[in-house]
């Protein structure tokens, strides 16, 4: 009888597939360029992801009205922003890195970063633990680092979440969930996937993103160099 009924239950009940927990958006455009898209954004659903702010590979050096605005308005509206920091691969001084969270802060209310271009495997790992440490002595309430491919484990550790791929959906296809990471939860791990085929469904990609271990996915169609720019 049993034998008899599991197959039932298993088309009435299928497995479900895996689901993406959040989404990441990097908002690589001006909003005076593209106030649709930003509007867009404003109040949207973002779970445990967030958007990315970026007006000059950073907050800049002087506050911009159209930004306070756009910024203004997705906060408002309780979208989940963080500011861009460019690590450049470990050359930065700690401190300048720190200046520009006082900036994010300062102009556009501001206190979560995107620390992009960390070394993935720094040659003291306890380097990635204290340069997280100091943001957030410094006032970072949530830190998302970006070294683009999976990384030593102290980033997974310190950081609020790792983005652990950025690439091409051709390239994402070939991905399989690390084994060193399978005890990180999923909305602690995003993935960047560019190059998405625009007749490609967002299920489809979701499913592909979640079953490699990602609880949050960033989606463009945009292609290289620049793929968040649209």
């Amino acid at each position: 009888m049993i034998a008899r009924t599991l197959p039932r239950l298993w088309r009435r009940f299928p497995p479900r597939a895996p689901r993406v927990l959040g989404h990441a958006v990097p908002m690589y455009v001006h909003p005076v360029l593209a106030p649709a898209t930003w509007q867009a954004l404003t109040g949207s659903d973002l779970g445990a992801g967030f958007a990315v702010a970026n007006p000059a590979n950073g907050p800049g050096d002087q506050p911009e009205v159209a930004y306070q605005d756009a910024l203004g308005a997705l906060l408002a509206a309780g979208t989940p922003v963080v500011g861009y920091l460019d690590s450049a691969y470990g050359r930065r001084d700690p401190a300048a890195l720190v200046a520009e969270l006082e900036r994010w802060r300062r102009w556009y209310g501001i206190t979560g970063v995107f620390l992009d271009q960390v070394t993935s495997h720094p040659q003291d790992p306890r380097d990635a633990v204290r340069l997280l440490d100091r943001l957030r002595t410094a006032g970072a309430t949530r830190v998302i680092v970006n070294p683009g491919v999976v990384p030593a484990l102290e980033w997974c550790r310190a950081a609020d979440v790792v983005v652990t791929f950025e690439g091409s959906w051709a390239d994402h296809r070939r991905q399989a969930r690390p084994d060193r990471l399978r005890d990180v939860p999923p909305e602690r791990l995003c993935h960047l996937v560019h190059s998405v085929p625009p007749g490609l469904t967002a299920s489809a990609v979701a499913a592909q993103v979640a079953a490699a271990g990602a609880g949050i996915a960033g989606v463009s169609h945009g292609l290289m160099p620049n793929p968040w720019t649209g």
